[in-house]
C-alpha cells in the first residue's frame, strides 16, 4: 500500500503546482517602440583595394627557385627527349606477352619516362620545402616571397602532370 501511495504522490501534486504557474501577469512580447529601428540605412562606398607591390624576393631564395625551375626544366626536356623513343617502343610491346623481348625492351623505355619524372618531382619537391620554410618564417603569412615560390610551383607542377598523364597512355597502351 505504502508503494501505491509514492506511485500516487507526484500526480496529486501536478496539479497544484500547474495552478501556480499560469496565474499572475506577464510582460507582453511585442516589440516596444525602443526597439523599432527608424532610419533609412546606407551603404558604405567600398575602399579600393590597393595595387599589390610586385614581389621583392632575397637574392639567396631567388637563386634557390631559379636552380630548382631550371633543373625542373632541364628534367622535363629530357622526359620529353625520351617520349618519343618510348612511344615507338611502346606500341611495339604492345599486344606481346609478358616476357617477350618487345614486353621488356617497352618496360625498360617506361623505366627511363618514370626516372626522368622523378628527377622534375625532385625539384618540385625542393620547392614544396621552400615553400614551407618561408610560410613558417614568416608566421604562416602570404609573403611576396611565397607567391613566387607558389608560381614557381605551379609552373613545375603542371610539367609532373604533362609527364604522369604520359606515362599513363603509355601504360595503358602498353596493358599495364
Amino acid at each position: 500500500m505504502k508503494r501505491f501511495c509514492l506511485r500516487l504522490l507526484p500526480l496529486l501534486a501536478a496539479p497544484p503546482l500547474a495552478a501556480c504557474a499560469s496565474s499572475g501577469d506577464y510582460p507582453s512580447l511585442a516589440i516596444r517602440d525602443a526597439e523599432r529601428i527608424t532610419g533609412t540605412p546606407e551603404p558604405v562606398a567600398p575602399e579600393a583595394a590597393p595595387e599589390p607591390a610586385p614581389p621583392v624576393l632575397s637574392s639567396p631564395l631567388a637563386d634557390d627557385i631559379g636552380q630548382l625551375v631550371d633543373s625542373a626544366r632541364s628534367a622535363h626536356s629530357a622526359f620529353a627527349g625520351k617520349q618519343a623513343r618510348a612511344r615507338q617502343v611502346v606500341a611495339a610491346g604492345a599486344g606481346a606477352p609478358a616476357g617477350s623481348e618487345a614486353w621488356a625492351a617497352a618496360n625498360m623505355a617506361l623505366s627511363e619516362l618514370e626516372s626522368s619524372r622523378s628527377d622534375t618531382m625532385i625539384a618540385l619537391a625542393g620547392l614544396d620545402k621552400l615553400y614551407a620554410d618561408t610560410r613558417l618564417v614568416n608566421y604562416n603569412e602570404e609573403t611576396g616571397d611565397t607567391q613566387a615560390i607558389a608560381a614557381s610551383r605551379d609552373q613545375v607542377q603542371s610539367w609532373v602532370d604533362e609527364e604522369n598523364a604520359a606515362l599513363t597512355a603509355l601504360h595503358e597502351r602498353l596493358g599495364d
